[in-house]
């Protein structure tokens, strides 16, 4: 990929290209509300050398783009995420994992949300400092806790939310949005969106009209039980969500033709004074009312503290396996 290496793959982008043609996209600038109606996908998210000179690393996301991107294709297509291959299903959840770590903001924060998940976990016969030095982030990703975080999301459910009205999908710079009702109803001040937490809610636009949407099952009834894809006809949904990435994205927020400058100004009127301090956050802490979303009776009970937030079971344990 040469000198201006991008740490948000050129096909993802073309999902949300202009009249599907794979040239163009437009583009609102959060920091300058500069809206660009039209501008060439290749000149988007560009950072020099960011993954150093050489072009090992660039060698081997290629590979794994290739293959992730089949997989989208895939479910775009079939408007269905295939549940015969737990492979098929680890590619997926591997580059959204890549996503984070590949993104500059994400990868200097990583270190800090896994260290104190593993402080929290009592290992046997190996002092957490010992297992901390263990592993290292190298410039632009942090390749050597990419399986453990794997290890640690498995246990989330996923489901296909399907677009079906007029209002399309953004995405941004930042296209994984990390978010949890549950602790922000609970009003816990804390971090609330370590891989591990409770709670925990991963989204990520592949289209505008297909969004994957990982969640704790034992949080959050989503859509209809046993059914892996949930319709959306109700616009306030999509809105909420758009806002969400219009608050999550770094400098850029992305969309096709169906977008214009009007939309975007709803949105940012939507939570203005969350983008006014967006800046000052660790995470968006605006209000989320999904309609196909509840919480659990059972969840709303558990009790926090303002330490840490609570932890799944299900990720503790699998982390233990790491020594």
């Amino acid at each position: 990929m040469g000198k201006e290496n991008q740490y948000i793959p050129e096909f993802y982008l073309k999902n949300f290209s202009i009249k599907n043609k794979n040239q163009e996209i437009g583009v609102f600038n959060v920091d300058t509300e500069e809206y660009l109606p039209k501008v060439e996908i290749k000149t988007q998210i560009q950072n020099p050398y960011f993954f150093g000179k050489g072009c090992i690393i660039e060698e081997w996301l290629e590979n794994v783009e290739t293959t992730t991107e089949l997989c989208f294709t895939d479910i775009i297509f079939c408007n269905a995420i295939p549940q015969f291959s737990r492979r098929y299903f680890k590619n997926i959840t591997y580059y959204v994992l890549l996503f984070e770590l590949r993104n500059p903001i994400e990868a200097k924060s990583v270190d800090k949300a896994l260290t104190q998940l593993l402080s929290e976990i009592p290992f046997e016969g190996k002092e957490f400092s010992d297992f901390k030095s263990s592993y290292d982030i190298p410039k632009g990703i942090n390749f050597s806790v990419l399986d453990k975080s794997l290890d640690c999301l498995k246990d989330l459910k996923t489901k296909l939310i399907i677009n079906k009205t007029k209002v399309p999908f953004l995405t941004s710079d930042r296209p994984v949005i990390k978010y949890n009702q549950l602790l922000r109803n609970l009003n816990f001040q804390g971090d609330s969106t370590t891989y591990g937490a409770k709670g925990l809610q991963l989204m990520i636009p592949l289209s505008p009209n297909h969004l994957l949407f990982f969640y704790d099952n034992k949080v959050y009834k989503v859509g209809d039980a046993g059914e892996p894809r949930v319709f959306i006809e109700n616009e306030s949904d999509i809105k909420q969500l758009n806002a969400l990435m219009l608050l999550n994205a770094k400098e850029s927020v992305y969309f096709n033709e169906n977008t214009d400058n009007k939309c975007i100004s709803e949105l940012k009127e939507l939570f203005i004074e969350n983008i006014k301090g967006k800046s000052f956050k660790n995470e968006i802490r605006n209000g989320l009312n999904l309609s196909f979303v509840k919480i659990k009776p059972t969840a709303q009970k558990i009790k926090i503290n303002s330490k840490s937030s609570p932890k799944r079971d299900e990720a503790l344990s699998n982390m233990k396996y790491w020594c």
